[in-house]
């Protein structure tokens, strides 16, 4: 039962960091006429890693998008680094080296291509355990900041949950649109995070909100604060480890064996 869910809902796993602005001319976030609608943008800088800006924590300082983070909101549960190594690696390895130079006095340049490969994609995905293809929280978690009139408050972290799927939902909310109904289209699966940035709610998704996932063989179920995942391939249920996300956001600890009536209530949806 539950592989089909997976089927039903394979998303393929993005390392972004997402900044999400909204244009001057909005001054609270609720939708209205079209000469006060706000103007949206979605900046995503792939495979950015959740340790690589200023506003997370890093040593390093990304002014610009540390001077949105200063005036809007910072999830820290929506982040990954990209393992691939693909100066090294099939299927790209014959054509990269063919065509860029990574030579140490060439890297940066535009002639080379860099990219860092598995163990530095672990240490940007700090704190979290493992990178991007996995299921594990370093794998599926992207750093995002919100910023712009009307939301509200400044400089916040939170750790609301919230996924990739919620975004369209708040645009179309935002620009006062309507989604195609009667078929037309697949359902959203994702939710309007408008209430949470205007600042009446401290959540986006209530304790009963399931996310399915799948990707290459590994697989996740989260409701709340309570994750099932598996590490490797192919799938197997008899592989789920049990993870409390917010006592153990490193998933250091499976607790199959100390939880097993959490674990076969989450193994049944």
């Amino acid at each position: 039962m539950l592989e089909h869910k997976i089927q039903n809902y394979k998303i393929i796993l993005l390392c972004l960091i997402a900044v999400f602005v909204l244009g001057a001319c909005a001054t609270t976030i609720e939708p209205g006429p079209d000469d006060v609608r706000p103007n949206i943008l979605l900046i995503v800088a792939d495979d950015l890693a959740y340790a690589d800006l200023g506003s997370y924590g890093s040593d390093i300082a990304t002014l610009n998008i540390d001077a949105l983070a200063a005036k809007g909101i910072l999830f820290t549960q929506f982040h990954t680094a990209a393992a691939e190594d693909f100066y090294n690696q099939e299927p790209f390895k014959g054509y990269v080296q063919e065509h860029y130079d990574n030579a140490y006095g060439n890297m940066g340049r535009a002639s080379s291509f860099v990219s860092y490969g598995p163990q530095w994609a672990e240490a940007g995905s700090a704190p979290f355990q493992r990178h991007k293809g996995y299921t594990r929280e370093g794998g599926i978690t992207a750093p995002m900041i919100i910023s712009g009139p009307g939301v509200a408050p400044h400089a916040k972290k939170t750790s609301a949950y919230l996924t990739v799927m919620d975004l369209a939902p708040t645009f179309l909310e935002l620009a006062g649109a309507e989604y195609p109904a009667g078929g037309m289209v697949q359902p959203m699966l994702g939710e309007s995070i408008n209430a949470f940035l205007a600042g009446p709610s401290n959540a986006v998704h209530d304790e009963n909100y399931l996310t399915v996932l799948s990707h290459k063989g590994r697989a996740l179920v989260r409701q709340g604060k309570w994750k099932l995942s598996t590490l490797e391939p192919p799938f197997d249920e008899a592989q789920f480890g049990l993870f409390d996300l917010e006592a153990d956001p490193g998933e250091t600890n499976n607790l199959t064996e100390s939880e097993p009536e959490k674990y076969q209530e989450h193994n049944l949806l």
